[in-house]
C-alpha cells in the first residue's frame, strides 16, 4: 500500500511540474517597440511600412494594429504621431449613423472624406490624397483620423518574450500530509 501511495505522490508532483510548464509555451504577444526612423505618406503601402519596422526593430516587427497598442504594456508617454493599422469592429445598422468603427472607438462620421473603411487606411495604404484619411496614434496617446498626404513614421510592434513562470516542484500540502501519516503508520 505504501508503494502505491508513493507512486501517487510522484504522479501528482510530475503533473504539477508539467502543468506549470504549459504556460511557458504560450505565444509571445506583440508589444509597442517604437516608431520607424523613416516617414511615410498614405501611398507607401503596408509592406513598405512593415519592412521599415523590421529594419528598425528586427525580423519579427510589424506595423502595429490598434489592438496591439491598446494591449501593450511597453507604450511610453509622448509618442511621435504615427500611422497605425486599424482593427475594424462590426456595428449594427440601428439608429446609429456610424458605418465604420475601429477597436479604439474612433469612427468615421462622414466628415473629412466619408464613412468608407478605406478612410481608415488611405485606401489600403495606396493613396496620398488630402481627400483620403488614415488612422494615426497622436502624441497624447489618443487615436485620430488624419489626411493621407502627411509624412509620418509608422507605429511598430514586435513579439516581446513572456517571462516563464517559476517551475515549482512543491508537493501539494494534502499529499505531503498523507505521506507523513503513511510513514508514521509504519
Amino acid at each position: 500500500m505504501r508503494s502505491s501511495f508513493l507512486w501517487a505522490v510522484v504522479i501528482t508532483a510530475s503533473f504539477a511540474f508539467s502543468a506549470s510548464s504549459v504556460h511557458a509555451q504560450a505565444a509571445d504577444p506583440y508589444q509597442w517597440v517604437g516608431t520607424t526612423t523613416q516617414t511615410f505618406n498614405g501611398n507607401s503601402g503596408f509592406l513598405s511600412m512593415t519592412t521599415a519596422c523590421r529594419a528598425d526593430f528586427g525580423a519579427g516587427a510589424r506595423m502595429c494594429s490598434t489592438v496591439e497598442i491598446l494591449e501593450s504594456t511597453t507604450l511610453t508617454p509622448n509618442v511621435e504621431e504615427c500611422w497605425v493599422r486599424p482593427v475594424f469592429q462590426p456595428i449594427g445598422n440601428g439608429s446609429l449613423s456610424v458605418m465604420v468603427l475601429d477597436a479604439t472607438g474612433v469612427y468615421l462620421d462622414g466628415q473629412d472624406g466619408g464613412t468608407q473603411p478605406q478612410n481608415f487606411t488611405c485606401n489600403g495604404w495606396t493613396n496620398a490624397s488630402s481627400s483620403r484619411n488614415g488612422l494615426v496614434l497622436r502624441v497624447s496617446g489618443g487615436f485620430e483620423i488624419k489626411q493621407c498626404g502627411g509624412n509620418r513614421p509608422v507605429a511598430c510592434c514586435a513579439p516581446i518574450p513572456v517571462p516563464e513562470p517559476n517551475a515549482s516542484l512543491a508537493i501539494p500540502t494534502g499529499v505531503l500530509g498523507m505521506v507523513l501519516l503513511s510513514s508514521i503508520r509504519g
